[in-house]
């Protein structure tokens, strides 16, 4: 063949690829975003999805509708009040523009799948004009981003500053916005985000101060290929400080912090979940802790159950407590054999924090061995899933701090006692007397009866189950049952 004959050929190729790839990808990305909408659609929600589709270029227009009768059968929420929320609801269309590659221009001169912007304002949604306005700006929300041709793709997006001032009413309020950063692979399947903001403030004089200070978060999530409510990652958000005053209180929390992290489970069709909060330091007029942290973790979950768990919570009438009552021991009858099997677990893998330099530190786990489940289970006797299970506890605190923990707990104790008689003259010696001498004695029984060690100014316990038999602080107790 003719070199310039084939040189023609080719340039008039690319030239048709060019000129049908634009029309083939918005094809393929209405399509993607239809099956995307599909799949997430949960009973009481609907998540809607209008797509105007053009050569170049394309507008999805995603909605969110409520079914009425789930907010009143939820809430304290008449049909009128229902129905009037569900219209504002209908008011919220959030738009995205979508270029067509492969040759972009939308977000700068490059190669791609595809462009895309979209915003939250007073025109996309009419419902927010005046509360955006009030605040003093246009666009509540934007975000701009390109699709790859692999299917990964980074998108920038930013929360406006706000400034509100009310001098008549005292009133003023600030923020300072955020701006952040997703990124995707996979076409989604796998998302992360990081966003940063300076913080805010919140003002009624004489009344409240609220101050934010900076706060950063991530996210990151690996979906599930199989099950799309599923999958692995964790998210965290992170405060520098926040200080709060009111004319009865007043303090401050430096180094706050959230943590959430999923992972997958001891078997392939379970998942865990924990969850963590802390600070550096908390400073108030009644309190003052340090290096604070408390954790929960669920273990083991099986993917089954907890899948129809949400589809059940989704379509119940909370507001008949006999059906869901009902619905609930059905469910459990149903699911909770195959849910056993999976070792499933609950634990509080750490709680510690410090008070005037001295610390407390502890642990509580609880979990079911599925080998061990007698099946059927009789739901009549839960005695007997007591040879499953398995726990342990363990403490390690200065004895100053556990007293001073007990002596909350008697004061409460000491004036519920003595709440509504009048025939008892209880001085104030008298009370710090009698709850003194009933924090010190909880501690010392605790003791006696080998629940806690003393040992060198600390209180220590270190307590298991296991196959019936009981571990308290080395010395083994079988169960009477």
């Amino acid at each position: 063949m003719n070199p310039k004959t084939l040189g023609i050929g080719l340039v008039g190729a690319v030239a048709a690829l060019l000129l049908a790839s634009p029309y083939f990808i918005g094809m393929q990305i209405e399509s993607g975003a239809q099956s995307y909408i599909e799949q997430y659609q949960v009973p009481g929600y609907e998540y809607s999805l209008h797509v105007d589709r053009g050569y170049t270029s394309s507008v999805l227009t995603y909605g969110l509708g409520l079914d009425p009768s789930m907010l009143t059968s939820s809430a304290d929420i008449d049909d009128e009040q229902a129905a009037l929320l569900s219209a504002v609801f209908a008011q919220l269309k959030i738009r995205v523009y979508v270029e067509h590659g492969p040759v972009l221009t939308q977000n700068g001169l490059g190669f791609g799948l595809a462009d895309m912007v979209t915003s939250v304002n007073g025109d996309e949604v009419p419902v927010l004009l005046d509360y955006l306005a009030l605040a003093g700006f246009d666009e509540f929300f934007t975000a701009s981003g390109r699709l790859e041709f692999d299917g990964s793709g980074e998108v920038d997006y930013a929360v406006s500053a706000m400034q509100y001032l009310d001098q008549d009413l005292g009133i003023e309020a600030s923020y300072s916005g955020l701006t952040g950063t997703l990124n995707f692979e996979g076409l989604g399947r796998f998302i992360s985000s990081e966003a940063f903001s300076e913080g805010g403030k919140f003002v009624v004089d004489g009344i409240a101060f609220v101050d934010v200070g900076p706060m950063k978060m991530s996210y990151e999530m690996a979906l599930d290929q199989g099950l799309i409510w599923f999958g692995t990652g964790s998210a965290d958000v992170e405060f520098d400080s926040l200080v709060l005053s009111s004319p009865e209180q007043s303090g401050s929390i430096e180094g706050l912090r959230a943590d959430m992290y999923i992972f997958d489970g001891g078997t392939s069709d379970s998942t865990s979940i924990e969850y963590s909060l802390g600070f550096d330091g908390l400073d108030s007029d009644t309190l003052q802790l340090d290096n604070a942290l408390v954790a929960f973790s669920y273990e083991n979950i099986s993917k089954k159950a907890l899948e129809n768990y949400l589809k059940l919570a989704m379509s119940l009438d909370f507001s008949d407590d006999d059906t869901v009552q009902a619905a609930l021991l059905q469910f459990a009858i149903d699911e909770l054999p195959e849910a056993l099997l999976h070792n499933p677990g609950l634990s509080v893998p750490r709680l510690s924090f410090s008070h005037q330099g001295r610390s407390f530190e502890g642990s509580l786990r609880a979990a079911i061995d599925g080998q061990k489940v007698t099946i059927p289970i009789d739901f009549r006797r839960p005695d007997l899933l007591i040879p499953a299970l398995t726990a342990e506890l363990h403490l390690d605190a200065d004895e100053s701090l556990v007293n001073d923990l007990m002596i909350i707990q008697a004061s409460s104790s000491v004036d519920a006692s003595f709440a509504g008689n009048n025939e008892f003259d209880l001085t104030a010696e008298m009370r710090q007397t009698m709850i003194e001498q009933q924090a010190s004695m909880t501690i010392g029984i605790a003791a006696i009866q080998g629940f806690v060690i003393r040992n060198n100014g600390r209180i220590k316990a270190n307590i298991g189950l296991a196959d019936r038999l009981l571990d308290i602080n080395g010395t083994p107790m079988p169960l009477p049952f």
